[in-house]
């Protein structure tokens, strides 16, 4: 049985442009000629979206305790609530100090679009490792509900604010 050429000429075709975008994609992490790297942005963000992580669990370690001790007498949903939401704001108020500091304004958003992809990937890990064990992929939801949601949806917001405002001026100005 003879193979048609014209099917297979079709899958080198498709293979051929699935490695150009898999090539244009990898690409941006590569060095240069010169020993610099093509896309500083995607470097840069990815290093201080870890930054951001350690000023968050910084800021949840610091204030849990405090927080459960304060609010040990009211109902677990305002405690849960608090101590989820609390500690992220005071994370994204020294998180927003990164606008401040860099000229490159999508620095801070780019961060906390990796923290997004970087979250989603452990989720998803999570779910396929307890796969099956339905009360610890309860505990675990629970917990990440309560320490990595409320980060990622106040410091997005707050970054994507910042930046909108920020092109807005800027198309105001052109």
């Amino acid at each position: 049985m003879e193979k048609d050429p014209y099917n297979q000429i079709r899958k080198s075709e498709r293979e051929r442009r699935q490695s150009e975008r898999a090539e244009k994609f990898w690409s941006a992490f590569r060095l240069t000629e010169n020993g610099h790297v093509k896309s500083t942005l995607m470097l840069n963000s990815f290093c201080l979206s870890f930054v951001f992580a350690l000023v968050y669990v910084a800021a949840f370690y610091l204030m849990i305790d405090p927080l459960h001790t304060i609010l040990s007498g009211f109902p677990p949903v305002v405690e849960n609530i608090a101590e989820s939401v609390l500690p992220a704001a005071l994370g994204t108020g020294v998180c927003s100090i990164s606008w401040l500091i860099f000229g490159e304004k999508r620095m801070m958003l780019a961060s906390y679009i990796w923290l997004f992809v970087i979250s989603l990937a452990a989720f998803i890990t999570m779910i396929i490792l307890l796969w099956g064990e339905s009360a610890q992929i309860i505990a675990f939801l629970h917990v990440f509900l309560m320490l990595i949601s409320a980060p990622l949806l106040l410091g997005c917001s707050v970054a994507i604010y910042l930046y909108y405002r920020y092109w807005k001026r800027k198309q105001k100005q052109l």
